[in-house]
């Protein structure tokens, strides 16, 4: 029973924040498919699987995606080895997706395989035939896939769910001994005086699971404001900061359960 207001606010947490960033992307890319044909040229793609410029392309769409990342779409002879852009994490070219992995590279598809099963992201036109591509194509493309970005929504839920439970179960472990530590009056006096643990580590494990449950909310409604650690910190530095944060957390609940829990001075 002490685990279920962990176990809850790891289950919402996961839910807000996915819920939330789901939205707000999914608005800008409304947002973007309403404000193309400002900006951009038409496009068309062909039965072949070819898409192409109807008009003068000074520089690549930029797609947004999650964050400051976004999808670079040029039809042309782009090649992936020469983008360079900071947070480009795809290129669309006149007949390939390309998708950028980083220090591991990229991973090129043809247009026409991506039309074809097992994807099905995109539908070609019958033979000889084209498909413009502008605002009210995009539109229309995302409200078709709007109830997959729903299901994908729930399983990025469900796997950020998994995740902080491990990380929880990770950090109870961690922080389990720091609570006891904290805790652990002196008793005695003179030399032989000792410092003896006067918290049975059940309990120790309770108040750890109760601290994490401000900080799994916290960071849940950071991520759900557009503001999360990991984007200011870095991921890695993101992990470090919940650390101290929990450890500052388990100290101080320490010293709060000696001074209500521990020997008491006598008066006089």
């Amino acid at each position: 029973m002490t685990l279920l207001p962990l176990i809850f606010a790891i289950l919402l947490g996961a839910v807000l924040a996915t819920t939330c960033e789901t939205a707000r992307h999914f608005t800008r890319l409304e947002n973007f498919a309403a404000t193309y044909d400002q900006y951009f040229p038409p496009m068309e793609l062909s039965s072949d699987g070819v898409l192409s410029v109807k008009g003068e392309l000074k520089a690549p769409v930029r797609v947004p995606m999650f964050g400051a990342e976004s999808w670079w779409i040029r039809p042309g002879a782009t090649k992936p080895e020469t983008v360079n852009a900071e947070g480009v994490i795809g290129l669309i070219t006149d007949k390939s997706v390309v998708q950028f992995y980083g220090p591991l590279g990229f991973a090129r598809h043809a247009i026409t395989e991506l039309a074809a099963p097992p994807y099905g992201f995109i539908k070609l036109p019958e033979k000889g035939q084209a498909k413009p591509i502008n605002g009210q194509a995009i539109g229309a493309w995302l409200d078709n896939k709007l109830p997959l970005v729903v299901i994908g929504a729930g399983v990025v839920a469900v796997m950020q769910g998994m995740g902080e439970a491990l990380w929880a179960g990770l950090m109870m472990f961690m922080i389990c001994p720091v609570i006891m530590l904290a805790a652990a009056a002196r008793v005695g006096g003179g030399s032989g005086g000792g410092r003896t643990l006067i918290m049975p580590r059940r309990a120790a494990y309770r108040m750890a699971a109760g601290i994490l449950v401000p900080l799994v909310m916290v960071g849940a409604l950071l991520r759900a404001l557009g503001h999360p650690i990991a984007e200011t910190l870095t991921p890695q530095g993101a992990l470090f900061f919940w650390f101290i944060a929990a450890l500052v957390l388990a100290v101080w609940t320490g010293l709060m359960a000696k001074r209500m829990y521990g020997p008491q001075k006598a008066n006089g």
